[in-house]
This record gives structure tokens, sequence and C-alpha cells, in this order.
């Protein structure tokens, strides 16, 4: 199959996942990167946006849903490995299963109305931001369709001054030759 990629890229990307888990103790998982900064997911953190995101991602991406709760009713390090390493088999083995054609259909990526309402940043590409953005370059081009006549005008009336100017022909240039080195 010509997606067979994809699926090999599933199955080592879960076994990635598993290994680095089963490197953490219960006691790490509150554990950050940096501990005065909290913008650093913690363990624990990582291992429910991973539960969280995935599961999201394939039931309304992909049509894949595992009919299981994402995160572990007990949030321990084995219990999330053991969610995440059911759930992600049965996603494997769906994907598995699936056809080019299937592979080679059109999906809804991403709500557009949603991610346009959350991107209101200055300069982001939020509706409001785009309306203004729309409106300056809308003024720029009607300030220029006004500026085309006058520079039109400007350019025809130089161009009659210059008419009336009888131009001299400059002599050949007799430029002096080098000295000899």
């Amino acid at each position: 199959m010509v997606y067979e990629f994809l699926v090999e890229t599933y199955a080592t990307e879960r076994l990635k996942v598993l290994s680095v888990w089963s490197e953490f103790r219960d006691e790490d998982l509150k554990v950050r990167p940096n501990p005065s900064d909290s913008r650093g997911r913690s363990v624990h953190e990582q291992m429910v946006h991973q539960c969280v995101s995935e599961d999201l991602w394939f039931r309304t991406m992909l049509g894949i849903d595992v009919s299981a709760p994402p995160v572990p009713e007990q949030e321990t390090r084995l219990e999330f490995i053991r969610r995440y390493a059911e759930d992600s088999a049965k996603r494997l083995i769906v994907l598995e299963g699936k056809s080019e054609e299937w592979w080679e259909e059109g999906v809804k990526f991403f709500d557009v109305e949603r991610s346009l309402r959350r991107k209101e940043v200055p300069g982001g590409p939020g509706p409001k931001m785009v309306s203004r953005q729309l409106v300056r370059a809308a003024t720029m081009v009607a300030r220029t369709r006004r500026l085309v006549p006058v520079l039109a005008r400007q350019t025809a009336a130089a161009k009659e001054v210059g008419a009336g100017v009888q131009h001299r022909k400059r002599p050949a240039s007799t430029s002096p030759t080098p000295p000899a080195s």
C-alpha cells in the first residue's frame, strides 16, 4: 500500500511515547522542565495532553473512535501507560485496515471559524485584524487610483514641454588615449 509509511510512522511513534513514559516514576509526574517556569508542562500534564489530544485528533479528523475515555481513571504512570498502550494499539489496528482510497479522502482538518475567533491578537489572522488590513489595502488602492490620472496629466505635460525643446547633437566623443605603461 502506498500509505504504509504512515501506519509504520504511527506504530513507531506510539512505541516511542510508551518507552519514554516507562522511564518515569510516579514521583516524577509533578516535575516540570524548569521548576520556576509554569509554562512548561509537567510529566503528568504532558501525559494528559498526549492522551486527550490524540484521542480528539483521531476521532474528529480521521473518524477513528476507540470508545474509551482518553485519560485513565487513576492518573498514575502505570495507568497512563496502560490506557495509551491499549488505545493506540486499537488505532493502529484500524489504520492497518484502511484502503488507499480512505487515505486519499478529504477530511475537515480545522474548524476555521473557531480558529479565527481564537486568533484575535494584535497583528494576528483573526477576522477583525484581517478586516482592518483589507480596509487599509482598499484605501491604498483608492489613493493610487486617484493619483494615476494626475501622474498621467503630469507625464503628458512634461512631454509637451519636452517637444518644444530643440535637442542639440553631441559631438562624437574624443577621449584622450591613456598613457602607455
